[in-house]
């Protein structure tokens, strides 16, 4: 039985306190979780619009496993697995852009995609640099630093081929 303070009235037990400020601690934390995880977010392109060279739309043969390789040979490894079917027009990079940012996209918090493969965008920079997007993962590679990054962006694939089928696929 709890102890009772002089005024009559019942104290909480700090193991009382110790569970509820659990539970609120607890429950912070998923509901942050699911709102990182599950929310909408805008495709991040690798380099701003003024250092697109060349847009590309293709289809990437499956890559194997590409963590089985060093990630100095990923970028070699995408590139000779990629078919280019249509080049845009620079005329268009600028709507091209643009509306790929309508497309819904989600960021998955957990290991990177493996391998890029199925109908894919292929965007070359200025600088050399490379960046491949298909509709479940994105991958990287930046001429000026070396680094590869490949991430678990996912979008519909419905929306994401219907998109690729207006701009030239």
């Amino acid at each position: 039985m709890a102890a009772k303070e002089p005024s009559g009235k019942k104290r909480i037990s700090p193991w009382k306190i110790l569970c509820i400020l659990w539970c609120v601690i607890a429950v912070g934390f998923w509901l942050s979780f699911f709102w990182m995880v599950f929310r909408e977010k805008t495709y991040e392109f690798l380099q701003p619009r003024d250092s697109v060279a060349e847009i590309h739309i293709g289809f990437c043969a499956e890559a194997t496993d590409l963590y089985s390789y060093p990630s100095e040979e990923w970028q070699e490894l995408v590139s000779s697995r990629y078919q280019p079917h249509a080049e845009l027009d620079p005329s268009q990079f600028d709507s091209f852009l643009e509306d790929f940012h309508s497309l819904e996209c989600h960021q998955w918090v957990n290991d990177p995609i493996p391998c890029i493969q199925g109908e894919t965008i292929r965007i070359l920079y200025t600088d050399g640099s490379m960046e491949w997007i298909c509709a479940h993962g994105t991958f990287s590679w930046d001429s000026t630093t070396g680094k590869t990054d490949a991430t678990w962006y996912h979008f519909d694939t419905d929306p994401f081929r219907e998109f690729l089928d207006s701009n030239g696929h």
